[in-house]
């Protein structure tokens, strides 16, 4: 899923990977265009929704962090993700309906 988020004062181009299952691989930010909050592209931190789904907590601040210099980027990421995670599950449904 590739998508662009609005962070506090630029867009982030992210591209989020997820399995057949709809469970999430990875998430990369391609492109950040803010002069502050990049350090929402720590990759360790980014690597904190590996295996998150539509039934994953997504309440920033309390089952994730938030980056300290980018909290409000980090929570519309969290809510990009959420999003995307949603739309993975519904496709995912349609498809195994039409499979089987």
């Amino acid at each position: 899923m590739l998508d662009n988020v609005r962070g506090k004062s630029a867009l982030m181009t992210v591209l989020s990977i997820f399995s057949d299952k709809a469970t999430l691989k990875s998430v990369h930010i391609l492109r950040y265009k803010g002069e502050h909050g990049r350090e929402i592209m720590n990759e360790k931190w980014l690597r904190n929704f590996q295996g998150f789904d539509k039934d994953s907590n997504y309440t920033p601040g309390k089952s994730i962090d938030t980056v300290s210099g980018a909290t409000i980027s980090s929570a519309a990421l969290i809510k990009g993700i959420r999003k995307w995670s949603l739309l993975m599950d519904s496709l995912s449904a349609a498809d195994n309906q039409t499979a089987g």
